[in-house]
Formats: structure tokens, C-alpha cells, sequence
């Protein structure tokens, strides 16, 4: 009984472990224009920030500098 407690304990805390990485990866990798994950990667040279290539090309037709600048 005791190590199954133990197995489920153990499984729980590696589902939140694996939760928390998974989020923080999403941050890392999403861009702030469409909050997907940033696909064909584009870097502000101003601040540094990455952005899909499409979504820095839409937003520099409507306003014509960086999202976060």
C-alpha cells in the first residue's frame, strides 16, 4: 500500500514538474503578436525580442516599428 501511495505521489509531482517546464517553454518560445508559438523566428535589432516573420511583417504594414519598442 505504501509504495503505491509513494508511485502516485511520485507520478503527481512529476506531472507538475512537466506542466511547469511546458509552460515556461511557451513563454520562451512565444511571440507577442499572435501568442502561438514563433514560427521562421525574426529578432528586433532594437530590443532584442524575436517574432514570427509573418506576424513582424503584418505589424510593420499597420504601425511601422516594433511591438514592444
Amino acid at each position: 500500500m505504501v509504495v503505491d501511495k509513494n508511485k502516485e505521489r511520485d507520478a503527481r509531482i512529476k506531472q507538475k514538474a512537466t506542466e511547469k517546464l511546458t509552460d515556461t517553454i511557451d513563454a520562451i518560445f512565444e511571440c507577442p503578436i499572435c501568442l502561438d508559438v514563433i514560427f521562421n523566428p525574426v529578432k528586433c535589432k532594437s530590443c532584442e525580442g524575436f517574432y514570427c516573420s509573418g506576424c513582424s511583417i503584418g505589424w510593420k504594414v499597420r504601425d511601422n516599428s516594433c511591438p514592444a519598442c
